[in-house]
C-alpha cells in the first residue's frame, strides 16, 4: 500500500511540479536595445550583399526579422521616436512632440530634453544641462529599475543628449552622448555627478578618430541605387563635428559602449541590465546626402561591421544566448526630391518660411494687423491666444480660417485644427497619426501634413518625419535569449517592442503603454 502511495505521489509531482518548472526559462542577465538613426528597412536588403556574416547577416539569419514594422504618429523625428520605442507609447501619452516645441508660456522654442537646473558632466558648459524630466511617461528602463529595487544596471549611449537619456529614462545609472566641442563623451548632474575613471580615461584617447579621412570603402560602381554620380570621395576629419557626420562617429560609439559594457560588469550580476545604444551618424550623413546615396551605402557597411564587434563583446562579457538584443530605427528618411521629380515622379519642396509669410498676411488682412501667429514648428501653426481673447475672438474661428487657408496652398496635403484633434477620434491613417503625435499643451493650434514626395526646402540632402511609408518603416531585428528563429510580415507597430521585453521579463509595463506585445516572439 505504501509503495503504491508513493508512486502515486511521484506520478503527481511528474505532472505537476517538474512540467511548471521546465516551463520557467532563465531571463536574460543583459537587454540591449540598438536604434539605428534614420535607418529604413529596406537598407537591410539594399546592402545585403555587401555585409558581412557576423553583423546585420547574423542577426538576420540568427534571429527573429519583423520586415513590416511602422511608427504610428507624427512628427516622426528623434526625440519622439526614441521615446515611443522605450516607453511603449505614443507622443499623445508620453509627451515628447517633437525634438524642440513652442512652449506658450515662456514664449520660446525648448528642447526635449534641455533642463536648466542641471549642469553638463565631464566638461564645463554653464546651463546647457539635460534631463528626462519632460517624458510624462516610465519607459523600460525605469520598471526595470522598480522591479529590481534600483539594483539593475543601466546605461544609455548615443551621439546625440536626446538619444541617450530618453531610453534611459528618470533613474538610471548614466545617460551618456557626444560633445563635439570637445570631443567627449558627458553626462548631466541628473544622473551622476561625475563621469566614471573609465569614462574619463576613454576621453583621453579621443584624438585618435582625427588621424584618418572618411574614404569609400568600394570602387565607385559597387554601390547600389546611388544618385551621386560624383568622383569616389575622401573626406578629412579634422574636428570632432565631422567624426560626428561620418562612418567614425559609429566607431567611436561602439567602442565606448564596449568599454562600458566591460568596464562596468554588464549583464554579470543576479538582476537583468540594460544598454541602450543609438547611432546618430546615420542621420547626419542621410540629412547631408540622401538615402540613395554612395555615402549613404558606404556607412552601413561600416556599421555593419561595428554591430559585428558589439555582438562579439557581447559573446565574450555576458555569454552567447544570455542577452536578449533587438535592432530598429527611430525613423526613415524621404528620397531627395529633386532626384524623384528629375526621374518623373510627384515630388516638390515646400517653402515653409515663404508659406508661414502668406499665412500672415492673409490673417491680417482677414482680421486687421496683429502678431496672429507666434510661430511655426513641425509643420504646426501656435496662434497668439491671448490676442485672439483681447479682440474678442474664438480660437475655434481663427484655427478653421488658418486651416482653410492653408488647404489650399500648393504641396500642402491635409490640415486639421487642435479642436478637432481634441473632439473627434480619426481612423484614417495619416489624421490618425496627427491624432497620435498630438499633445494639446505642447503641441500647435492647426496641423498640416505635406503631400507625398514633399519635404520643406533645403540646399541638398533630404529629411523626415511625415506619416508616409518611407518615414515610418523602420527594420525590427531580434535576437538572443528566448528569440525564434524566423520571419514575420505581419504588420506591427514601434510602440509594441516595449510590451514584448516587459512580458518576456515579467515585470510591469511603462505606465502609459499602448502598445501590444508580439505573439509569435512570446509563444515562440
Amino acid at each position: 500500500m505504501a509503495m503504491k502511495k508513493n508512486l502515486l505521489l511521484f506520478f503527481f509531482l511528474y505532472l505537476f511540479v517538474i512540467p511548471t518548472h521546465a516551463q520557467q526559462k532563465p531571463k536574460p542577465k543583459l537587454v540591449v536595445g540598438i536604434v539605428v538613426d534614420q535607418m529604413r528597412t529596406e537598407y537591410l536588403y539594399r546592402f545585403y550583399d555587401q555585409f558581412g556574416k557576423n553583423g546585420f547577416k547574423r542577426l538576420m539569419r540568427d534571429g527573429f526579422n519583423c520586415r513590416n514594422v511602422h511608427f504610428n504618429y507624427i512628427p516622426t523625428y528623434t526625440g519622439p521616436g526614441h521615446a515611443s520605442i522605450w516607453s511603449g507609447t505614443t507622443p499623445a501619452y508620453h509627451g515628447i512632440v517633437g525634438n524642440d516645441w513652442y512652449d506658450r508660456s515662456t514664449k520660446k522654442i525648448i528642447n526635449c530634453v534641455s533642463d536648466s537646473t542641471e549642469q553638463v558632466v565631464g566638461i564645463k558648459l554653464n546651463n546647457k544641462g539635460v534631463s528626462a524630466r519632460k517624458l510624462l511617461s516610465t519607459n523600460l528602463a525605469d520598471e526595470l529599475k522598480l522591479a529590481t529595487n534600483q539594483h539593475a544596471v543601466v546605461l544609455a549611449i548615443s551621439l546625440k543628449d536626446r538619444a541617450a537619456v530618453l531610453p534611459a529614462g528618470h533613474m538610471a545609472n548614466a545617460a551618456y552622448w557626444f560633445n563635439v566641442d570637445s570631443g567627449s563623451f558627458v553626462s548631466s548632474t541628473f544622473f551622476m555627478k561625475n563621469l566614471p575613471d573609465w569614462a574619463l580615461n576613454f576621453n583621453k584617447d579621443n584624438k585618435k578618430y582625427l588621424q584618418n579621412p572618411w574614404k569609400q570603402a568600394l570602387p565607385g560602381a559597387s554601390y547600389v541605387g546611388s544618385e551621386n554620380l560624383k568622383p569616389d570621395f575622401n573626406y578629412p576629419i579634422d574636428n570632432f563635428a565631422k567624426v560626428y557626420s561620418s562612418i567614425y562617429g559609429n566607431t567611436i560609439v561602439t567602442d565606448f559602449a564596449i568599454e562600458a559594457l566591460q568596464k562596468e560588469r554588464l549583464g554579470t550580476g543576479t538582476n537583468t541590465d540594460l544598454l541602450a545604444i543609438s547611432f546618430s551618424s546615420p542621420d547626419a550623413v542621410g540629412h547631408q546626402y540622401g538615402p540613395l546615396s554612395r555615402e549613404t551605402n558606404d556607412l552601413y557597411l561600416r556599421l555593419d561591421q561595428d554591430l559585428a564587434r558589439i555582438l562579439d563583446a557581447l559573446d565574450l562579457a555576458v555569454g552567447a544566448g544570455n542577452y536578449l538584443l533587438f535592432l530598429t530605427g527611430d525613423h526613415g528618411v524621404a528620397e531627395v526630391p529633386q532626384f524623384l521629380t528629375d526621374h518623373g515622379v510627384p515630388a516638390g519642396y515646400l517653402n515653409t518660411a515663404g508659406l508661414k509669410a502668406d499665412a500672415i498676411a492673409f490673417l491680417n488682412k482677414k482680421l486687421g494687423e496683429g502678431k496672429w501667429i507666434e510661430l511655426e514648428i513641425n509643420e504646426q501653426y501656435y496662434l497668439n491666444r491671448v490676442l485672439i481673447e483681447e479682440k474678442g475672438l474664438k480660437l475655434e474661428d481663427i484655427q478653421d480660417l488658418l486651416a482653410d487657408f492653408l488647404r489650399k496652398q500648393k504641396g500642402v496635403f491635409q490640415v486639421y485644427t487642435a479642436t478637432q484633434m481634441m473632439e473627434q477620434n480619426y481612423t484614417q491613417i495619416l489624421s490618425s497619426k496627427l491624432q497620435s503625435g498630438f499633445l494639446y499643451k505642447r503641441s500647435g493650434d492647426v496641423l498640416y501634413t505635406m503631400e507625398p514626395g514633399w519635404i520643406e526646402q533645403m540646399s541638398a540632402g533630404s529629411t523626415h518625419g511625415s506619416g508616409y511609408a518611407y518615414d515610418t518603416q523602420v527594420p525590427l531585428l531580434w535576437f538572443g535569449n528566448g528569440i525564434p528563429k524566423g520571419e514575420s510580415y505581419e504588420l506591427y507597430e514601434i510602440t509594441d517592442i516595449v510590451p514584448t521585453i516587459a512580458l518576456k521579463l515579467g515585470i510591469k509595463l511603462p505606465n502609459a503603454t499602448t502598445g501590444k506585445g508580439i505573439g509569435v516572439l512570446l509563444n515562440p
